[in-house]
């Protein structure tokens, strides 16, 4: 405000510019109604000069001028986001994920600048050409399956835009697969003073990809440590026999199942198997007779004698072979 009001109230103020290069004076705010204003549409660099004349029913006062004012920004462009990488994919879409910049240049963040190139173009095309992007990861839509793509983004504040981020890894588009679901514990088949052979059942998921092997790892009882039980990368086939183990002892074991895109979590381990040679394998089947009780019929070649526990519930009936 001025120091002498002229006798009359300061009804306005009268705002004026110029390039210092220049001598004519162009109007910023003809009736400026604060002790403030906000000049623009100014040439970046060039050099201004402000005056202002308070007005009141007499008319205008003396002119106040400032010094010389330079057009720029108080802020830069921000720095380059991080390099894009993939989250998911699908069929038609990709989702990627990015850094945020290591400088704003002072200004918000405002919009991220998404481009995507496919293999065989040399050209690349906005992504969010009619949408903002506030967040640092995106869903990319709409795109081509069995088709590449790379990504690279910039960053936008009021200063304008980063340099383009350094560009991602070619992604294929394609159904997404996963690691497999993991198959049922290891089961005991036979074991011998030296050997314990099982089987197992393959996963109901397969991840969308092939079964390639299984992992099978053991460990002996009293130890936490779980080693692998074969020396291949993988078993083909769902069934193994570990040979060389120690007569007597106890081990536990578990399986994992492979595809293309990793290993699945371990099963749930088998109950304690003991290294112990069998006496003898039995051989059954089941029958009825002409009344309609069933009975079973089971031999063993191995053995003379055997010990049924708890005759109330079955008769039992032996014969020599």
């Amino acid at each position: 405000m001025p120091l002498e009001d002229g006798g009359a109230e300061i009804t306005h103020f009268i705002v004026e510019r110029r390039e210092t290069s220049r001598l004519n004076w162009a109007i910023v705010e003809p009736e400026c109604l604060t002790l403030s204003t906000v000049a623009s549409r100014f040439v970046k660099n060039n050099e201004y000069i402000f005056r202002v004349r308070a007005v009141n029913k007499y008319g205008p006062g003396v002119l106040l001028e400032s010094g010389p004012v330079v057009a720029r920004n108080l802020f830069t462009v921000p720095s380059q986001p991080g390099e894009p990488q993939f989250v998911a994919v699908g069929k038609e879409h990709i989702i990627i994920q990015w850094m945020k910049c290591e400088t704003d240049g002072g200004a918000e963040i405002r919009n991220y600048l998404v481009d995507k190139r496919e293999k065989r173009s040399v050209r690349w095309t906005r992504v969010n050409r009619d949408y903002t992007v506030y967040d640092t990861r995106l869903k990319v839509t709409g795109l081509m399956e069995n088709c590449e793509y790379q990504f690279r983004v910039s960053a936008v504040n009021a200063a304008g835009n980063s340099e383009p981020s350094e560009s991602s890894q070619y992604i294929l588009c394609k159904e997404p697969t996963y690691t497999p679901g993991l198959p049922s514990a290891p089961r005991v088949v036979d074991t011998t003073r030296h050997s314990i052979s099982l089987a197992w059942t393959r996963p109901m998921y397969d991840g969308g990809s092939d079964i390639i092997g299984y992992v099978l790892e053991m460990k002996e009882e009293g130890t936490e440590q779980w080693y692998r039980a074969h020396t291949t990368s993988s078993l083909r086939n769902t069934e193994h026999t570990i040979a060389s183990l120690v007569t007597g002892k106890k081990y536990f074991f578990r399986v994992a199942s492979v595809n293309i895109n990793g290993i699945s979590e371990f099963s749930e381990s088998s109950a304690e198997i003991e290294t112990v040679e069998r006496i003898g394998k039995w051989h059954g089947f089941e029958n009825q007779n002409h009344r309609g009780f069933q009975y079973f019929t089971l031999f063993c070649p191995d053995i003379t004698s055997i010990r049924i526990q708890d005759f109330a519930k079955c008769r039992c009936e032996t014969s020599e072979l």
